[in-house]
């Protein structure tokens, strides 16, 4: 799978050229992914092979489909580094308005749980 990167809610036609002229040099598959699409699986939005696209019946009404209005970017097919350069090379470029981070990455190192509490009795 190519390395791809979907854009959610980038509505500013000259902010999202910027981003993807940013991008254009790591080689990364950028996609624009438009409000009729929100229902369908990523890995058919990031051309994941055997991912086939869910009908209208598979998907209408399960609650899945909602709308939200902040603009997200989901990388498909990164490695770590690839990731750390995404992020570096947006915030090189002020002109595309992204200053700081907010990622999930796969977790790779053990973090510690909450304590736990010990109950000794239990009332009836």
């Amino acid at each position: 799978m190519k390395e791809t990167v979907l854009l959610y809610n980038f509505n500013d036609k000259d902010r999202l050229m910027k981003i993807r002229q940013a991008l254009l040099p790591l080689g990364f598959r950028v996609k624009t992914v438009g409000r009729e699409d929100y229902g369908k699986p990523l890995g058919t939005l990031a051309g994941v092979k055997g991912m086939e696209e869910l009908t209208e019946a598979d998907h209408s009404g399960d609650g899945l489909c909602s709308d939200f209005d902040d603009e997200m970017a989901v990388l498909a097919g990164l490695t770590s580094s690839q990731v750390d350069s995404f992020i570096r090379t947006l915030r090189k470029k002020p002109t595309t308005g992204i200053v700081g981070k907010r990622y999930v990455r796969r977790q790779r190192r053990r973090v510690p749980s909450p304590p736990i509490q010990m109950i000794s009795s239990v009332s009836s």
